[in-house]
């Protein structure tokens, strides 16, 4: 007997929601059997929404700081899996929440599913770097910047600590930067040493730019995180510094790798469809691509065909502690 098409309950109506709904559309519309993915309004009981759907996939793209509660309501429903936008908690003592949780999670930090990314680790891998020095990048964006030259800006969820948590800038796109590297480094950090500025007239948990060091057994990293580069656009970049060799990749140029020998540089380019989407190179989703994959992953999963590569729970609470626990310098 055919099995019932799996239902995305997603909780959050902004951009990340949006992205979500977006990504299992597009997988349905490829073949996969899902149901229309259904919005669940705020203060809905998951017991509520999953009645008359058989099989819910719950999706949390609500504020950050309302994510460890919704996981846990969730659990406590009984859904057997859930996607959740990063951070899944903003303070230590909800991160304990977490940490048996029973449902599967997956957390939607869609660079690491790139084809950047695996290709970074490929040849990490392959030895074609040699030995690993150092990882170094950044993640840079405008918000903060356009922000500040606004003389009245207006409020958003972020201005409530109590929506937002203790951090901006440092828990929405740090999350995304050090998952990527961790995935490279093979490690959980084991400390992180961090600067944060935070724009004048801004609320005091509102970080803009900050800089870190993150300490990882057999290396460091190090990574400028900010959202107040004035005429940046979405620059998500890593660099692999190698004893034998270096290589780039930027979210800008997501299907190209600089690749770096002695003097000598040259480009690597995908020339396979993508694993999320299935589209050709240079004619990607963007920034939808790492959705995509993640959701594709977990239905693969739901329906029995194969364990799903996509960033897990556990995963995004091992580098959420040291994150959380971190020396603010």
């Amino acid at each position: 007997m055919k099995p019932s098409p799996i239902t995305p309950l997603i909780l959050g109506r902004g951009r990340a929601g949006q992205a979500i709904a977006h990504a299992f559309n597009w997988l349905k519309s490829s073949g996969a059997e899902l149901a229309e993915p259904r919005f669940v309004a705020r203060g809905t009981n998951w017991e509520e929404a999953c009645r008359g759907v058989a099989r819910p996939l719950a999706c949390i793209a609500n504020p950050h700081g309302l994510h460890t509660k919704a996981l846990l309501e969730v659990a406590g429903a009984g859904i057997g899996f859930a996607l959740c936008e990063k951070p899944a908690a903003v303070t230590m003592d909800e991160l304990a929440k977490l940490r048996d949780l029973p449902t599967r999670v997956g957390i939607l930090h869609g660079y690491r599913q790139s084809w950047g990314v695996a290709k970074l680790k490929e040849l990490l891998d392959s030895g074609a770097l040699g030995r690993l020095v150092a990882i170094e990048g950044r993640y840079w964006q405008a918000s903060a910047a356009e922000r500040a030259l606004n003389p009245s800006p207006q409020k958003t969820w972020k201005d409530d600590p109590a929506l937002s948590g203790p951090f901006d800038t440092y828990l929405d796109l740090g999350t995304h930067w050090v998952d990527a590297a961790s995935f490279l480094a093979g490690a959980a950090p084991e400390k992180i040493r961090a600067f944060r500025s935070i724009p004048s007239g801004s609320p005091s948990h509102r970080d803009a730019h900050v800089q870190l060091s993150i300490h990882y057994p057999h290396l460091t990293a190090m990574a400028s995180v900010s959202k107040l580069i004035h005429g940046a656009g979405n620059h998500f970049e890593i660099n692999l510094l190698g004893e034998a060799g270096t290589a780039t990749w930027n979210f800008e140029r997501p299907d190209e790798i600089r690749l770096g020998h002695g003097r000598e540089m040259r480009l690597i380019r995908r020339l396979k469809d993508s694993a999320g989407s299935g589209l050709p190179p240079f004619h990607g989703l963007g920034w939808l691509e790492g959705y995509v994959a993640i959701a594709s992953g977990m239905v693969a999963e739901m329906n029995g065909v194969s364990k799903g590569a996509y960033p897990t729970l556990p995963e995004h609470l091992r580098i959420l502690r040291p994150m959380l626990d971190a020396d603010w310098i």
